[in-house]
């Protein structure tokens, strides 16, 4: 690792300073692609996959299979046992391949790109819910 000879120092400037520089000027940098959510959509030339994230996985705790329930802007992620009719399986890394879902939930987010061969986060937790069987259901919302 190389090291500088003449290390620079800064003076540290108070708000009072004739040089201090009014950080209310500036403008915060927005990326175009989303950062934050708990869900990632893949678009890839051969069908679409959707990553759960880690947080999203632990908080449902990473279940072998999910039922996604869909009203109005929200859906419903359901845990339930392997095989239930009409869930979902989950391979490793909280990852489902299925088009048709993958379409749905990029239709609940008009104002993002899902550009092909890239992963595009959207999703936010509102609330989990402890169901009568003792399964999980996270609630999760589009914006």
């Amino acid at each position: 690792m190389p090291k500088f000879v003449n290390s620079p120092t800064y003076n540290t400037i108070d708000s009072t300073s004739a040089s201090f520089i009014d950080l209310g000027e500036f403008e915060a940098f927005q990326c175009e692609t989303n950062s934050n959510g708990c869900l990632s959509v893949i678009p890839t030339e051969s069908g679409k996959r959707i990553r759960f994230g880690k947080s999203l996985l632990e908080t449902i705790g990473d279940p072998d299979a999910v039922k996604m329930l869909f009203k109005g802007e929200k859906l419903a992620i359901c845990t339930v046992p392997l095989n239930t009719p009409g869930s979902y399986a989950l391979k490793k890394g909280g990852v489902l391949y299925a088009t048709q879902l993958a379409d749905q939930i990029i239709s609940l987010n008009p104002s993002l790109k899902f550009a092909e061969n890239a992963s595009t986060r959207c999703g936010e937790i509102l609330q989990v819910q402890k169901m009568s069987d003792d399964s999980l259901a996270a609630i999760i919302t589009f914006e």
